[in-house]
């Protein structure tokens, strides 16, 4: 009889299984799931689904209810099954004769993510990936330069692929987008300098044969710029072949003043202009490449990207005085720059494999390189002297990377691990032509070799409502370093080191919270460690620093989201910053900038409302960010009040309006005091078919300007800059037989390529 009893036990108890899905039949994640008892609602046992809706309940025992809910939509009680397909209801409430019926918000935390629905909703008719992003909470940027608030880098990446040149944005729709994350807590399969990561995914396309779109923009400064594109994919079967050219001219001015303070051998000296500077600037990019369906679980492909810039100027003029002592001189600065890039090629493959339900397997390979010559003529006046000064800068950039890894269905979770290997070279040569000026500053070559080797595990598990990260990546950098033909001992140097991440996150209607820990290194960029000395004017250089140390960041992370609001806090300690100084050279009446090494703090917090009100988005932010660092008796802390608001109006006969408003108070930025800040901008939408028509105005009320000074080891040094940032523009774009291509390589050796 016991036997007969326990066998009727396990037969009782059923495996629960099945998908949560909205109205529109899109998946509902983090859906709160619980089973109870269906005698007197006690709780049984609970979990959430997960990002595509589905969920599972090993064992459900015999007189249980399941009972499933999520913000906006009528909690359910159903009868617990296997392979479930469970469709919410909004949520309706009568007042009166009003009706309001609820929706699922914009903006969810799901996992580790803040995820923004882009698919069906207002976000969707904004214009391209830019027009999105640029509306997004806690994200500021534009034109492709997207950065998450108070993060320092952030890396984007499109369907799973790393995005390795910012004009991608505007090749996707945002009717296209299907959602989009902000992952503040990025595990250890991202290179170990990434604070943030914002993933876009975009919907399946349909259709084979070819498809396309023109576009063309003009923008109306002080002078014209123009943009025109041209995308063009083909797709047959298992074939998917893509093209993209671009052509952009921008030309713009720059109106300056600045003032220079120090004092030499106790005699002081004071140099004050007004400087103009015109930009003139012209580049093509042609991408092209293919991806190949081998099987239906094989893919393949290859992109190729070359950038060209043609020999692009830039020319200052500069009026003013020099005072040294008693003594006023007249001041007068000619400069003229020329750049000519000779062009970059960047080749990307990758190969992924499904090998079965449970495992997926990456490989991913790069090869970049570059070359950039700069020849910069200038003439200075003072006391009716003229002296002319020429030089001429070249640098050189290759790279080689290789990332391989898998992802597996491990103990009830997901274990992501891999190895990422990269192998780089910059030359960078400075000649300095004139002979007097060579003393102080004589020509230099820098040669800067770096090999790296990196393995990464990632392991995420769900319990419940709570999800919990882990992560460890190694990597061992040798680098090597030679000035003048000549090995640098000094600057050469070899590093083994662990950077663990690690993140908690509480997923339960309407309260969502996440709590992360990471380890970041900030390694100089290759320009930052050049050993070059390089001549700005009689009065003032800037240089290199082979010495600089990387920056380990310890990085404390939180968030919570709260129906339609969103707190986003972190502190971070940094050890080795690299921060920007400006000193007496002690042979000569000049000042030297350069970057050296400090230890500091840095903080940051913002909440966030979000709500819908009929045809209006509005988001309003308002947060505060600041340091603590101290350095030659002088204190460079303190915190600062950042705003924003962005709307949205979304207008019947498919009219799109946007209108912005970004801010902060003053701030330090390392040893750089920022004055305040303000701009806002706008943009009207109108679509006709397969055209889509754009029109807005940046910085509307014309109050963008660059204003700082900096005050280290007895210099000052003031700066008021007005870049002439407003505008209006104009964006036509045709789109005939859309079909988006399907590439999803790219993430190999991204860190060195940003160092680069």
């Amino acid at each position: 009889m016991l036997f007969v009893g326990l066998s009727d036990l396990v037969h009782a108890q059923i495996h629960v299984n099945g998908i949560v899905v909205d109205e529109q039949q899109e998946p509902v994640a983090f859906a709160s799931i619980s089973l109870i008892q269906e005698a007197d609602s006690a709780f049984v046992s609970g979990t959430t689904s997960d990002e595509n809706g589905r969920f599972q309940i090993s064992d459900a025992p015999a007189g249980t209810l399941l009972k499933i809910s999520y913000v906006g939509y009528t909690t359910q009680y159903l009868h617990p099954s296997t392979d479930m397909r469970i469709m919410m209801e909004p949520e309706t409430l009568t007042v009166g004769d009003v009706v309001i019926k609820g929706s699922r918000p914009t903006y969810k935390m799901r996992g580790g993510a803040l995820v923004a629905s882009i698919e069906n909703t207002v976000l969707g008719k904004l214009g391209d990936a830019n027009d999105v992003l640029a509306q997004l909470p806690l994200v500021s940027g534009e034109n492709g330069n997207f950065n998450v608030i108070g993060k320092k880098k952030t890396i984007v990446y499109i369907n799973n692929r790393l995005m390795r040149d910012s004009k991608e944005l505007a090749e996707i729709k945002s009717s296209a987008i299907k959602d989009i994350k902000i992952d503040l807590t990025p595990g250890a399969r991202y290179a170990a300098d990434v604070d943030a990561v914002i993933k876009i995914t975009t919907i399946r396309p349909v259709g084979e044969g070819l498809g396309g779109e023109v576009i063309t923009r003009y923008d109306r400064k002080t002078v014209n710029e123009f943009y025109d594109a041209v995308r063009l994919n083909y797709r047959h079967q298992d074939l998917d072949i893509f093209f993209n050219g671009t052509y952009n001219y921008m030309r713009f001015d720059e109106d300056q003043i600045s003032n220079h303070h120090f004092a030499y051998n106790s005699t002081p000296i004071h140099a004050r202009t007004e400087d103009k500077t015109e930009y003139d600037h012209q580049d093509i990019i042609l991408t092209g490449g293919f991806n190949y369906n081998i099987t239906n679980n094989q893919l393949t492909g290859v992109r190729y990207n070359f950038y060209k810039s043609f020999p692009n100027k830039i020319c200052s003029k500069s009026k003013g005085t020099y005072t040294e002592g008693n003594t006023i001189s007249a001041y007068e600065d000619f400069a003229n720059k020329d750049n000519n890039h000779r062009g970059q090629h960047h080749v990307n493959a990758f190969y992924q494999n499904d090998i079965s339900d449970s495992w997926q397997f990456n490989i991913d390979a790069t090869y970049s390189n570059n070359e950039t010559t700069t020849d910069r003529h200038q003439q200075e006046w003072k006391d009716n002297i003229l002296s002319e000064i020429s030089s001429q800068s070249e640098q050189k950039n290759r790279l080689w990377a290789a990332k391989a890894w898998n992802t597996n269905q491990l103990f009830g979770g997901t274990a992501e691990w891999g190895v990422e290997v990269t192998d780089t070279k910059s030359e960078q040569v400075y000649v300095m032509l004139n002979e007097e000026v060579a003393q102080r500053i004589p020509s230099t070559e820098t040669v800067s070799k770096q090999n790296s080797q990196s393995v990464f595990v990632d392991y995420n598990r769900q319990f419940g409502a709570l999800a919990a990260s882990l992560g460890l990546r190694y990597e061992h950098v040798d680098f090597d370093s030679e000035m003048n033909h000549k090995h640098n001992d000094d600057a050469s140097r070899m590093y083994n080191n662990l950077f663990p991440t690690l993140s908690l996150a509480y997923n339960s209607e309407p309260l969502n919270l996440i709590v992360g820990y990471r380890t970041i290194v900030r390694r100089p960029s290759y320009f930052e460690l050049r050993g070059e000395v390089q001549y700005n004017s009689c009065y003032s250089a800037e240089r290199g620093n082979p010495d600089l140390q990387p920056c380990y960041n310890h990085s404390i992370s939180l968030m919570a989201e709260h129906r339609n609001l969103v707190l986003d806090a972190s502190y971070d300690i940094l050890k080795d910053a690299c921060v920007f100084y400006n000193r007496v050279m002690s042979e000569y009446p000049m000042t030297l900038a350069n970057n050296m090494n400090h230890d500091m703090q840095t903080y940051h917090a913002n909440l966030v409302y979000s709500p819908t009100i009929g045809v209006w988005k509005p988001s309003w932010q308002i947060g505060t960010e600041g340091q603590v660092l101290h350095n030659d008796g002088q204190s460079y802390s303190g915190a600062c009040l950042t705003y924003q608001w962005k709307n949205i109006w979304s207008l019947p006969q498919k009219w799109t309006i946007t209108f912005n408003i970004d801010g902060r108070s003053a701030k330090y930025t390392q040893t750089i005091y920022e004055k305040p800040y303000f701009t806002a901008s706008m943009s009207i939408r109108k679509d006709i078919g397969n055209w889509q028509l754009r029109a807005g105005m940046l910085d509307i009320f014309n109050t963008s300007r660059e204003r700082w000074t900096l005050d280290t080891y007895g210099t000052h040094f003031e700066k008021w800059n007005n870049p002439h940032n407003q505008s209006v523009y104009v964006r036509v774009a045709y789109t005939f037989n859309p079909a988006k291509s399907k590439y999803k390589g790219g993430s190999a050796g991204q860190s060195e390529l940003n160092r680069l």
